[in-house]
């Protein structure tokens, strides 16, 4: 099977203050199946409201918090919010091009009990209480396409390279993450130029999750590294780099190959760490190997790294998709109700599992919205 993969550019920062303190941690590439009991201690089962209102189309991402679950549906351009029993309470939709309106809904974030939208095409920040309503708008003047929360009343806006956009409305000044301070409205830092020989080929693919924020730090995973960065006030560091080991390491100057010298490197090499999830307790990322997406989850209090593809079995039926939040201990991740009889319900051991948590496998295949499923780390 072909496989396409498409980057963000690899990274020159002119302004790094590499920390050479950082822990290497060893993951072994692994296409091994990891029955998910030994992985995880148990599961929860949450079904959102299907009523009309509530709809999604496409989970393009979700957030989860105490007492709310946020889930960004790009493809009808709504910012849908239940409670956390599942429960619909409001959505966001408001399509137009007046000083409230957006003409697409890209990305949001939660920051100091506020939610902010981002939109592309509006070159938008909207504000909006937490319970929906909308308070103010902020121009960024630029087509941005992702962010995330910083610290000090910033937000880190990323923008992808494409060759029909650098043109004379950029020139030289063409950045690919700009840190934008809320109060002032303004940019106040940017790094990491596009390098001119890797013009447009590798870019940023939108299925791909290598933002990351937690306890007021920005990490990420750029492609043809075996890192995890972090970006806070001091800069640019290595969090933690990945040893995959020397059969699976990186051409020393990879990180600079364009997108047609990436293609000629050997078939295990592993191009890049995506989806990547940090919590207090955990790091999880998953890596292409042999084809297939496989898991790791990194235990960061001793380091305990598990490697490989995670499988249901009959204590604990698992999915996992390439979109999920980690909170604490906790994997949360979603599940069409379409592929639930596919992915989980062969053998009625199974079933039963589903049946002692109250919930019949019938009825929620019949859901009109995706399943929340939060696995519980052992």
């Amino acid at each position: 099977m072909k496989i396409r993969l498409i980057f963000l550019i690899a990274i020159c920062f002119s302004c790094q203050n590499e920390n050479q303190n950082f822990e290497t941690i060893k993951v072994t590439p692994s296409t091994k199946m990891i029955y998910a009991s030994t992985v995880f201690s148990d599961f929860e089962i949450l079904p959102l409201d299907g009523t009309e209102d509530a709809i999604i189309g496409e989970v393009t991402k979700f957030k989860v918090t105490e007492t709310n679950i946020f889930i960004l549906d790009s493809k009808q351009k709504k910012l849908i919010i239940f409670s956390n029993e599942g429960d619909f309470l409001a959505v966001i939709d408001n399509v137009g091009r007046g000083p409230n309106e957006y003409l697409t809904l890209d990305d949001f974030i939660i920051y100091k009990n506020k939610l902010l939208l981002l939109s592309t095409l509006s070159k938008k920040i909207l504000q909006y209480s937490m319970g929906g309503v909308f308070e103010k708008y902020i121009d960024v003047k630029k087509q941005y396409l992702l962010f995330v929360e910083g610290a000090d009343d910033t937000v880190v806006l990323f923008r992808d390279f494409v060759s029909s956009l650098k043109s004379d409305q950029y020139g030289s000044d063409f950045f690919n993450i700009e840190t934008f301070d809320l109060k002032s409205e303004t940019v106040v830092k940017k790094l990491s130029p596009f390098l001119e020989k890797q013009n447009g080929q590798l870019s940023f693919g939108n299925y791909r999750k290598v933002f990351e924020s937690n306890n007021k730090s920005l990490f990420m995973t750029l492609p043809l590294q075996h890192k995890i960065l972090k970006i806070d006030k001091k800069g640019l560091s290595t969090y933690y780099a990945i040893d995959f080991g020397d059969k699976h390491k990186l051409p020393e100057n990879a990180a600079g190959f364009t997108f047609e010298e990436g293609q000629k490197m050997d078939a295990q090499i592993i191009w890049t760490l995506d989806n990547l999830a940090i919590s207090n307790s955990y790091i999880y990322f998953s890596y292409l190997y042999n084809g297939q997406s496989q898991n790791a989850i990194i235990n960061k209090n001793n380091y305990n790294v598990t490697s490989g593809y995670i499988t249901g079995d009959y204590e604990i039926p698992f999915s996992l998709g390439n979109k999920l939040v980690l909170k604490d201990n906790k994997i949360i991740t979603f599940i069409n109700p379409e592929d639930l009889d596919r992915a989980f319900f062969k053998k009625e051991e199974i079933s039963n599992l589903f049946k002692e948590r109250g919930y019949l496998v019938e009825e929620l295949v019949k859901n009109n919205n995706p399943i929340i499923i939060k696995y519980q780390l052992k």
